[in-house]
């Protein structure tokens, strides 16, 4: 038997709807900040991060946003519309969406990485090695796919899925899709009395393994 662990710094996750992450644009200074007008050119947001802002695929850094309104706009005058957010691809931890800059997210997180054939790639003998897929702990709904082909759904635990015969001998790319509640969202737009201490922990915690073992 081959158990294969997954290594958490390998996943890559995927915010599927937006969140509140500014990604400084327009003008900028040599002190770290950046401005750029809005709303016609009546005020300037100015964004200062808390940090050094990471690479491409980076841990999420605070960011404060500063702005400088024109005559008479103050409050919820300032912004024309809701806010509109660009969410990408990045490496994190098996962790809970709070800890990860995802406080307020209520939707999907889908994670990825390549993993290689099981044993003799399941070419060899008369029928391939059972090959199965454990998520370790999950709160949410997981969704699992290979090679973009639908494996399976599981809404509670144990978050196991049979992937006998659908890795190739060049390996294959495991994506986990997974699903939380709106506890997170209720929880930020509240005040409410509905939502319950543990109901906005979410995200995939694992620990990933993937195992391998010959038929009888």
């Amino acid at each position: 038997m081959t158990t294969l662990h997954s290594p958490a710094e390998d996943l890559v996750a995927i915010a599927d709807t937006p969140q509140p992450v500014v990604r400084p644009t327009g003008v900028h200074h040599a002190d770290g900040t950046s401005e750029r007008p809005r709303l016609g050119w009546q005020h300037v947001m100015r964004f200062r991060p808390g940090a050094a802002l990471p690479p491409d695929g980076g841990s999420p850094v605070p960011c404060q946003i500063a702005v400088e309104p024109a005559p008479g706009l103050s409050g919820g005058a300032l912004l024309a519309g809701p806010v509109r957010c660009h969410v990408g691809p990045g490496r994190t931890e098996l962790a809970d969406w709070q800890a990860i800059g995802l406080q307020s997210h209520s939707g999907a997180v889908r994670y990825r990485r390549h993993i290689e054939a099981p044993g003799d790639g399941g070419t060899g003998g008369d029928a391939p090695p059972t090959t199965i897929l454990d998520l370790g702990e999950v709160r949410g709904t997981a969704e699992v796919l290979v090679d973009g082909r639908r494996v399976g759904v599981r809404v509670c635990s144990p978050y196991t899925f049979d992937l006998t015969g659908r890795v190739g001998p060049a390996g294959a790319r495991l994506e986990v899709l997974v699903c939380n509640t709106l506890a997170p969202h209720l929880d930020a737009v509240g005040p409410t009395p509905f939502v319950f201490a543990g109901q906005k922990r979410s995200g995939l915690f694992g620990p990933v393994s993937v195992t391998t073992f010959s038929r009888p």
